[in-house]
């Protein structure tokens, strides 16, 4: 979000999310990290309602790092971050404490501060400004934007993990070991 004097946070808009990635991208270089933009060209506006306009336009949507990580904007502007595969934990935690640092310098960058709640209790999904990403026209197009599931797709951030498993014996123990840390993280 946009920190804003006296007042709630200000929504971020695409042009801000943009410079966010150009920031982290340059960052992430930096840092010996190898990364390529994700663009998608389509005729999508930057504001409003992503009602196409016939102009083409390139838009940047993400990051690619070489080892198979991605950087990419959820339908609101949304930051996730999509792991490599790793053998243990601790290679996890490395990517996800980079994916971070990275992020916060690209945030006082922008003048972008992060949060890491769940929802958006600032704001409807209505008052948001759509990346100009064409999946995300087509799921506007198909849902009502007072339906629960753009709500859910706009007003929400969650963490998720996938894990590979040998066979039923470890699918257990995975489960097991999940469920009983899921309340604690």
């Amino acid at each position: 979000y946009c920190p804003s004097e006296g007042g709630k946070p200000l929504p971020v808009n695409y042009d801000r999310i943009r410079r966010f990635l150009e920031s982290f991208e340059n960052h992430a270089r930096e840092h010996g990290i190898n990364v390529s933009r994700i663009v998608e060209q389509n005729d999508l506006p930057t504001h409003g309602n992503l009602v196409p306009d016939g102009r083409k336009r390139e838009h940047f949507i993400g990051l690619e790092h070489d080892n198979g990580a991605s950087l990419t904007l959820e339908p609101s502007a949304q930051v996730e971050l999509s792991g490599a595969p790793y053998e243990n934990l601790s290679e996890v935690y490395n990517e996800y404490a980079k994916h971070l640092e990275l992020c916060e310098q690209a945030c006082k960058d922008t003048e972008l501060e992060m949060s890491s709640l769940g929802c958006n209790p600032f704001y409807t999904s209505n008052m948001l400004d759509i990346v100009p990403k064409r999946r995300y026209e087509i799921f506007l197009n198909a849902l009502n934007r007072a339906e629960v599931g753009w709500h859910l797709a706009t007003m929400t951030a969650t963490t998720q993990v996938n894990l590979d498993v040998r066979d039923d014996e470890d699918f257990v123990t995975r489960l097991q070991t999940g469920l009983s840390i899921q309340p604690v993280i």
